[in-house]
């Protein structure tokens, strides 16, 4: 038997129905404004769904709106308007020229939960920020005014690596300077096609950026993600990293070397290196992730060599 629902309840659910999207929207926003946090999320929620999922044409007029939220007080806020300007990008990545000025001043927050939230969120609009580039025809100041902050969000995120002591912090930068690795070098050949056919390979890569772009310059991508695996093979070898930041580095290392060959070698004499430096059983717990990391590749040079040295 269907469900008893009162006339007036029933009106008002056909005049929410009724009533424009726009229109709900602005009132949302309203009534976020006049709220404590619990409401003011549901309504920014609520607000997401509207535009990302109802109507993305509303992007353009309510963005600003939505990020004036990112001044609030609560970190939650700050967190749900992060979630917002990622799904924003993932829509319409003409929303990257707004959104990323505001995750580079976001990058300076100093509550560690925004900080990863923000460097979650970096790392799955690098790439598209690159295939966003790669189709441009021309560039506009305010396109090169964001490839700019992105480059500073890179730079960022390397002081943040090195210099943080938070170790989710820590974790989450990371992982982003894995995908740059990824991103910023060329794909080899014979790898590219078994890891494409797996669905394990970045889609992009260095060899998909022309060298007669404007603003991706392959020799300044190639230099910085030599830079990055460079600052990852000095972790490896520091006396105050954490071990959960340790068995991070040999993850991302280990799909580095797995999806660029070129690294194998250096990789290895990298993890050969921590007998040497690190308490047996942190070497125990690191050695038996490898197995499970490359299983799919018995004969693979990478795992015979590191776990030959056991």
């Amino acid at each position: 038997m269907a469900e008893f629902v009162p006339l007036g309840e029933l009106i008002e659910m056909e005049e929410v129905l009724a009533e424009p999207i726009a229109d709900r929207v602005i009132a949302l926003l309203n009534e976020a404004q006049l709220y404590d946090k619990d409401e003011k999320l549901n309504c920014l929620y609520k607000v997401q769904e509207l535009i990302i999922h109802k109507d993305p044409s509303l992007l353009d007029n309510f963005m600003d709106e939505v990020i004036a939220f990112q001044q609030d007080n609560s970190p939650e806020v700050r967190k749900c308007v992060i979630g917002f300007m990622e799904e924003a990008c993932k829509k319409d990545p003409g929303s990257l020229s707004k959104v990323v000025p505001i995750l580079q001043y976001t990058m300076t927050d100093e509550n560690v939960n925004i900080l990863k939230r923000v460097l979650i969120c970096v790392n799955q609009l690098y790439r598209l920020t690159l295939e966003f580039l790669l189709n441009l025809k021309s560039f506009s100041d305010e396109i090169m005014d964001m490839w700019e902050s992105m480059k500073d969000i890179k730079n960022q995120v390397l002081d943040l690596m090195e210099s943080s002591d938070n170790v989710g912090v820590k974790t989450q930068a990371i992982k982003f300077l894995e995908s740059l690795i990824l991103l910023q070098t060329k794909k080899d050949v014979e790898s590219a096609e078994s890891s494409v056919a797996k669905g394990t390979e970045v889609e992009m890569s260095l060899d998909s950026i022309p060298r007669s772009h404007c603003l991706l310059k392959i020799s300044e991508l190639r230099e910085e993600a030599g830079m990055a695996i460079g600052k990852l093979l000095q972790l490896t070898a520091s006396s105050t990293i954490s071990s959960v930041n340790l068995i991070t580095i040999i993850v991302c290392l280990t799909n580095v070397a797995k999806q660029r060959p070129i690294h194998f070698t250096t990789v290895v004499q990298a993890f050969e290196l921590l007998h040497g430096e690190y308490p047996i059983d942190l070497i125990i717990v690191v050695l038996l992730l490898f197995p499970k990391l490359i299983s799919h590749r018995p004969t693979h040079p990478l795992k015979s060599a590191v776990l030959g040295s056991n």
